[in-house]
């Protein structure tokens, strides 16, 4: 409930309402039900639009962020008129790899009830940019097989043929594609290939603390 806004949190109860009316009477008149639900549908989008178009309607409706740490120094008042809690921010804080509100310059109470974090300049950990070093365009990955299929549209984008993908793939000893789950082909030519039966290599990394009940030995 915390990642949406008042008003989102308001729609969502006004519209199970109005179909639950339906539901536990089935002999209600349904034109009347009908224009109900449309007339709010029509309402929550009408007010989207004039969100997106009106920045003062935007901050009434859902509100604006709010700087809850500056220079390590917790705003206490700005806390309890957002209803936060220290320790949800002591939380939000650690999922970010922060444990010390000392090592924050600035954190912000967003309306979708995240919270965003600066790390102090001392605490950041080192880039390349930093270090003034040069690097090269990334990109994101594209798919090439999903379940054993294909994605033709990325593999033509790539200016790549099926026969290119099956040599590629049988140089990781597969020849089959139904053996493929994923692949996926980045921006230096690297063609990463998970199968449906890959043996794992080395230990088996086990993070139980209890066995299951197969697992365990009769007395």
């Amino acid at each position: 409930l915390s990642q949406i806004t008042f008003f989102d949190f308001i729609t969502a109860i006004a519209i199970g309402d109005i179909a639950a009316a339906k539901l536990s009477d089935p002999e209600a008149p349904f034109l009347p039900w009908l224009a109900g639900t449309v007339l709010w549908f029509a309402m929550t989008i009408a007010l989207d639009r004039l969100v997106l178009s009106n920045r003062r309607i935007a901050k009434l409706v859902e509100g604006e962020p709010t700087i809850v740490i500056e220079k390590g120094q917790i705003y206490e008042q700005r806390l309890k008129q957002n209803y936060l809690r220290v320790d949800e921010l002591l939380a939000n804080l650690r999922a970010k790899g922060l444990f010390n509100p000392g090592d924050v310059e600035f954190a912000m109470f967003e309306t979708d009830g995240t919270v965003s974090v600066l790390p102090r300049a001392q605490v950041r950990p080192v880039t390349p940019k930093d270090l003034k070093l040069s690097t090269s365009y990334e990109g994101i990955a594209r798919e090439m097989i999903f379940e054993g299929r294909i994605n033709q549209i990325n593999l033509k984008d790539l200016g790549k043929d099926k026969a290119w993908l099956l040599k590629k793939l049988h140089e990781q000893g597969y020849d089959d594609l139904k053996q493929i789950f994923h692949a996926s082909l980045d921006t230096q030519g690297g063609l990463y290939v998970d199968g449906y039966d890959d043996p794992i290599k080395g230990s088996r990394v086990d993070v139980r603390d209890y066995p299951s009940p197969e697992e365990k030995q009769p007395n």
